[in-house]
């Protein structure tokens, strides 16, 4: 008899009459994929397809366990205490007695932190400079509305495609007695914004 065995692992077994031991892997799970919820948790999820899994364990891309075991039929994990705009590889190992088997691994970054201390820098007739403090971003997003007391109408001035980076910018062409708003938002490695937003300033 042939027996080979992996971790506690997933799959069942086979045998014909006085012939070899043959273990089947448990079917893999599909539309593995994570999605950052803040900016130090990503939930990762599946669907599992195996009906003989013993449970699930999510690891690294370096083949690290960064989960306890997961029970069978789980489909999905939370990962937690992780940095801003940080890229995070995994895969999800599903596993029975015998042998187990992973999922091509996916990448996803974490959240940017939101920018702070937006201000102004120099106002003129038809342009207004202001800056911000670096939040780690991969490019910062930036919006504007018209306004007195209060913003009426937030509108994006620039976004991922205009791949602002720096922390200063020069708002031109403005309207004379008009007063506008700004915010600004981080954008992480994915192109994808934090929605929590900078302070608003205004300018008249």
């Amino acid at each position: 008899i042939n027996i080979s065995s992996g971790i506690a692992g997933g799959g069942s077994a086979q045998s014909g009459e006085d012939g070899p031991l043959y273990f089947s892997r448990p079917l893999i799970p599909i539309g593995f994929y994570g999605t950052a919820i803040s900016t130090d948790t990503i939930v990762w999820n599946w669907t599992d397809k195996a009906l003989d899994e013993t449970g699930y364990l999510i690891k690294t891309s370096t083949d690290g366990i960064i989960s306890n075991n997961l029970p069978a039929n789980t489909t999905y994990w939370i990962e937690t205490n992780l940095s801003a705009n940080t890229q995070y590889i995994r895969n999800v190992y599903i596993y029975h007695q015998w042998s187990g088997t992973s999922t091509v691994p996916v990448s996803i970054y974490t959240w940017a932190n939101s920018p702070t201390n937006l201000a102004p820098v120099a106002v003129y007739s038809t342009s207004f400079t202001f800056q911000w403090n670096d939040a780690g971003a991969a490019r910062y997003a930036i919006e504007r509305s018209p306004g007195g007391i209060t913003p009426e109408n937030w509108q994006y001035l620039k976004q991922w495609n205009d791949n602002i980076s720096t922390t200063t910018f020069i708002d031109s062409n403005l309207s004379t007695e008009t007063t506008y708003w700004y915010r600004i938002k981080s954008y992480n490695g994915d192109a994808i914004l934090n929605p929590v937003t900078s302070n608003q300033i205004a300018v008249l």
